[in-house]
């Protein structure tokens, strides 16, 4: 999938991410427009309340969109903006490549599950230096990720290695990238917010974690909680 293989009027959700990095919420609306070349793309700018929100050059976004009923990802940084009359537009660097995302992984699974977390320099982090764990819990959960209640604060970009406490003889060990850090106004125990994106896990332990959300729906569902 290349960025010129979208066609003008693609609906396009952007993830925005400001100078900090931290997420701006909610989710923004736009269009695609054009690509320029394989490296960019044009998209209508996104819009709040009726006005033109104020992204600016050299922040980041997430960028998702449907084709043929697939949901892709890709990333991206600001260029450029500009208007035209009434219409107004950026223009955005395309990072890395577009990802097709499984929905079932996609899925966001709201629950408070135990995990216990610590900070490491990369991926394949194994020495004996390591920090010891550190409890935390989640706010929510999917096959391709999750979102967790924290004290420190983290920096976007920074691996964590962690494991999710499912229930007896059930934990998952997990290597994952912070891709989005908030501040929780007004909670004592959580001072952040850290969407973390699995960057390493077992086939078999993603698969238990999407049978325990489904699990997890099935037993609300009897009970009448959703």
């Amino acid at each position: 999938m290349k960025i010129t293989d979208l066609q003008t009027g693609t609906k396009l959700e952007l993830q925005i991410y400001d100078d900090s990095g931290r997420t701006i919420k909610p989710a923004f609306s736009s269009k695609f427009e054009f690509a320029p070349d394989e490296g960019s793309a044009v998209i209508d700018s996104p819009m709040r309340e009726g006005n033109i929100y104020p992204v600016r050059i050299g922040w980041n976004m997430d960028v998702y969109f449907t084709m043929k009923d697939d949901l892709y990802k890709f990333n991206s940084s600001v260029l450029q903006r500009w208007a035209n009359g009434n219409l107004s537009f950026l223009k955005i660097a395309v990072l890395g490549d577009i990802h097709k995302i499984q929905r079932r992984e996609y899925f966001r699974f709201e629950c408070n599950v135990p995990v216990k977390y610590r900070i490491i320099k990369h991926t394949t982090n194994d020495g004996d230096d390591k920090e010891p764990m550190k409890p935390c819990v989640t706010k929510d959960l999917s096959g391709g990720g999750l979102c967790l209640r924290i004290k420190e604060e983290v920096e976007r970009n920074t691996f964590i290695e962690g494991e999710v406490d499912l229930g007896p003889e059930r934990k998952i060990p997990f290597v994952g990238e912070v891709v989005r850090v908030d501040i929780l106004d007004g909670e004592k125990k959580y001072k952040y917010e850290i969407g973390v994106l699995f960057k390493k896990i077992e086939k078999n332990d993603k698969e238990n974690i999407i049978r325990f959300i489904y699990s997890e729906q099935r037993r609300l569902r009897r009970r009448g909680l959703i």
